[in-house]
């Protein structure tokens, strides 16, 4: 909640109300016109979805489930990772929608700060086994110090550190030519290397998190949170 005293000011500053649920409205995709139904939950803030789907009468939600945004008053320099005026301690969660009863289950499946998760892009909507989000580094602006492979199916997951001094960003898969396993391909992001001050192309392959390529590139990049993964072809062809 925007705290309207402070905008008439000039500044902006947030207030989050404990007392009230989270609420998740879930929209038949295959009904149009149909009513939002509703799910209350304990309060947090989401900033990114990793995925949803349908189990049977049931809906599939992950997330990165941030319990308290508002930053707290603390000593420097602070561990705690800030987006500005928000504190970030996200943990990857996964609820599910009874869709029969209204029931709503929560379950934490990490203790790892993770943010910005993605998916092959060829199953958002439908159950995937893999996700991989950057780590948070424990620093007081947002770093990502290395990424997490996580096994949704197992509940397992691997970590591949990017090394001292270097940080990387959103980390898109993009599938090996005629893959038949779904983390069969390769993790590709940017990397920075504060060390010298420059920045590469990391390109990781899905499967064990090893790098398989880095290529430097002739500029640095600013240290961002987005990105995304273009084929080549659709360039060429002028769809992009």
């Amino acid at each position: 909640l925007w705290r309207n005293d402070k905008l008439r000011t000039g500044k902006r500053y947030v207030a989050f109300d404990r007392s009230l649920p989270a609420r998740f409205g879930i929209l038949p995709r295959h009904a149009p016109g149909s009513e939002i139904r509703w799910f209350d939950d304990d309060p947090c803030y989401i900033f990114h979805t990793v995925n949803a789907y349908e189990e049977g009468n049931t809906v599939v939600l992950e997330a990165c489930r941030i319990e308290d945004p508002m930053a707290k008053l603390r000593e420097p320099p602070s561990d705690t990772p800030r987006l500005d005026f928000m504190d970030l301690t996200p943990f990857l969660t996964r609820w599910r929608f009874n869709l029969d009863t209204g029931a709503v289950t929560r379950e934490k499946l990490d203790d790892a700060p993770t943010e910005f998760p993605t998916i092959d892009a060829n199953l958002r909507g439908t159950r995937a086994r893999y996700s991989y989000g950057p780590r948070l580094a424990r620093t007081p602006t947002l770093l990502f110090e290395g990424l997490l492979k996580y096994d949704l199916e197992r509940g397992t997951s691997i970590y591949a550190g990017f090394g001292p001094g270097q940080f990387g960003s959103e980390a898109h898969f993009v599938p090996r030519q005629g893959a038949t396993d779904e983390d069969d391909g390769w993790l590709v992001t940017f990397g920075y290397d504060g060390r010298d001050d420059s920045s590469s192309v990391l390109v990781l392959n899905a499967r064990d998190l090893s790098t398989a390529a880095r290529v430097p590139l002739p500029r640095r990049v600013p240290i961002g949170f987005h990105a995304t993964w273009v084929p080549g072809e659709l360039i060429g062809k002028g769809l992009v």
